[in-house]
């Protein structure tokens, strides 16, 4: 007796679809993904000379910020930072002035320079300076 012989078939397997459905899903994870966008942005310190410098500071309001997160108020230390305790000091001894020029170290938080700034706003100054480097 003799068997009929099935024929070999190659099997394949068919790429294109397989193509497809991995660039719909690359479009659908790039379309749905949100990409961060990091800004930042370079700051430099504009240059002054010492004209401008003097008179900047005369009977105006100088606060200094330091990296140890003191504020000097004119030369004298406020004890405790807190906006309060800065609010009622200015109140106390600055009420006058409507003019204040703010030095920070280069290492101070940022949430020191705002609350000081706000504090100003508060108190209804005129103008706020920050110091710039100065030429030599």
């Amino acid at each position: 007796m003799k068997f009929l012989r099935k024929k070999n078939t190659e099997l394949s397997l068919e790429v294109t679809p397989l193509i497809d459905i991995v660039f719909l899903l690359l479009i659908f994870f790039v379309l749905n993904s949100q990409f961060d966008r990091l800004t930042s942005m370079d700051l430099s310190l504009p240059k002054v000379n010492s004209n401008q410098l003097n008179e900047m500071v005369g009977d105006n309001l100088i606060i200094e910020i330091t990296s140890a997160e003191q504020i000097i108020l004119n030369g004298t230390l406020l004890q405790e930072f807190s906006y309060s305790a800065l609010d009622d000091f200015i109140n106390k001894n600055h009420s006058n002035n409507k003019i204040a020029v703010i030095s920070a170290d280069s290492n101070t938080k940022y949430q020191y320079l705002v609350t000081v700034m706000d504090v100003l706003n508060k108190n209804n100054f005129e103008r706020v300076e920050i110091n710039a480097t100065e030429l030599k």
